[in-house]
C-alpha cells in the first residue's frame, strides 16, 4: 500500500471519501491529513519493534562528556526514533563477554540511557553497537501489518477534527491498538529466539 492507499483507508473507517494525493492536497482534509502524516508515521514506527524499521548501527563518542551521571555521551544518527539495545563492541575496555553474562546473569552490562539526539553510558569504549527503529520513508519496505495500523492511527488521531465523534474516536484507538497487537504477533515469528553466544573460556572481564 502506498501513502494515499493507507490514509483512504482510515478515511473509510470515518466513513469519509479518500483523497487523491497527498503531495498535492485539495480541500481541508486532505491538507490536514497530509500535515498530520508524517508525524504520525514515525509515532507508529516508534510504537513496537517493526522488523523492517530495525537498524544495526555503530555510534561514535562524543568529545563533551555529560555533566552528570554518565561517563560518556554518543551521538545518535538522524532518523534514529528508538533505541532497543546498546552494548560495547567485542574486545572494548570494560566489555564483558557472553559466557560471563550467562553466568551473572547479566552482570556488568552496558547501563545506558536516550536522551535528545544523544545516548548516554557508562563506559570507556569509543563505539557502541546499537539496535534501533528508524525512520522508514520509503512506503515499499512497510509490512502489511504497518499499513494497517498507520491506517487506524491515522483514524483516531483525525478522528475528532474530522468527524466531530468521540464515540468512533474511541473505537479508533480500540482499533488501532488491536492492529499493533496483529502486527506484532506476525513480526514476533520472523527469526529464532535470541540467543547469548557462550564462549568456552572461563568468564573475564575484558
Amino acid at each position: 500500500m502506498d501513502p494515499v492507499d493507507i490514509v483512504n483507508l482510515g478515511l473509510g473507517w470515518l466513513g469519509k471519501d479518500p483523497i487523491s494525493s497527498l503531495g498535492n492536497p485539495v480541500g481541508k482534509v486532505a491538507e490536514r491529513v497530509a500535515r498530520a502524516f508524517p508525524g504520525l508515521r514515525d509515532a507508529v514506527l516508534e510504537d513496537r519493534d517493526w522488523t523492517f524499521a530495525r537498524s544495526r548501527l555503530q555510534i561514535n563518542k562524543d568529545a563533551a562528556p555529560p555533566a552528570f551521571g554518565f561517563t560518556a555521551r554518543f551521538v545518535l544518527p538522524a532518523g534514529v526514533l528508538r533505541v532497543i539495545t546498546a552494548e560495547e563492541p567485542a574486545g572494548a575496555p570494560g566489555a564483558v563477554d557472553a559466557f560471563a553474562l550467562s553466568l551473572y546473569g547479566g552482570a556488568g552490562k552496558l547501563e545506558w540511557q536516550k536522551e535528545g539526539r544523544h545516548l548516554l553510558a557508562n563506559t570507556s569504549a569509543a563505539l557502541l553497537n546499537i539496535q534501533a527503529i528508524v525512520q522508514v520513508e520509503d512506503s515499499a519496505l512497510w509490512s502489511p501489518g504497518f499499513c494497517q495500523a498507520l491506517a487506524a492511527r491515522l483514524a483516531a488521531d483525525l478522528c475528532d477534527a474530522i468527524t466531530k465523534n468521540r464515540s468512533l474516536q474511541a473505537d479508533m484507538w480500540q482499533l488501532y491498538q488491536q492492529k499493533l497487537r496483529d502486527a506484532g504477533f506476525n513480526d514476533g515469528r520472523q527469526g529464532s529466539p535470541g540467543r547469548i553466544r557462550a564462549s568456552s573460556l572461563a568468564a573475564r572481564r575484558r
